[in-house]
């Protein structure tokens, strides 16, 4: 072993971990499924009886969108299996969570369709200062199934706050505003009402 060896290996060691110039470092990739959210609730006297299927489709909910130069955020499948699942749970008895192409619930059944747009980091300038406000554009819209048209369709932009601690939070903020946008148009247009009306069996 060489002198420069015994005396400085460490410092060998750090020049080893060292990228070459011009060599840009791994993008880094989160996932929403380290996030943690606490959307409001809303409570509902009396649960749908009617089971609600939420579709996950790959071809609308992208999987993994680039926030950042520096990093991707993955799992957005989460935001369906996790954040909605639970959040329609409040209205209805039974939800499910079904890939295009599974095997639906034998009898009536409402199903809802899910898109995310796009996912963004957007700067907003205030006071003189740049923020990097996360933003997701999103579609939510409920039918019976079998049925062309829609019960209820919603499509809305929710927003992070201006600063987080890091980047995991400003995505629980994202996806609290997304779910407080989606039950404040629930309540104002008394979806639950709307299908109750519209699931009567014909006499």
């Amino acid at each position: 072993m060489s002198l420069v060896h015994r005396i400085f290996p460490s410092l060998l060691l750090g020049f080893a971990l060292v990228a070459p110039l011009g060599v840009q470092a791994k993008q880094r990739v989160l996932s929403l499924n380290d996030v943690t959210a606490s959307p409001l609730s809303l409570m509902a006297a009396k649960k749908i009886d009617v089971p609600l299927v939420l579709v996950l489709d790959p071809a609308k909910v992208q999987d993994s969108w680039p926030m950042h130069k520096k990093y991707a955020v993955a799992d957005w499948s989460s935001f369906v299996s996790r954040d909605l699942k639970s959040s329609m749970e409040n209205y209805f008895s039974t939800v499910t969570v079904l890939a295009p192409g599974d095997a639906m619930p034998d009898g009536p059944h409402l199903v809802a369709d899910v898109k995310i747009d796009r996912v963004q980091l957007r700067p907003i300038e205030t006071g003189g200062l740049t923020y990097n406000v996360m933003q997701m554009q999103w579609g939510f819209a409920v039918r019976a199934a079998g049925a062309e048209d829609y019960l209820f369709s919603f499509a809305g932009t929710a927003s992070s706050k201006e600063t987080y601690a890091s980047a995991l939070d400003g995505l629980g903020q994202l996806i609290e505003s997304a779910i407080g946008g989606l039950l404040q148009a629930w309540t104002e247009k008394d979806v639950p009402t709307a299908i109750r009306g519209a699931m009567v069996p014909a006499k």
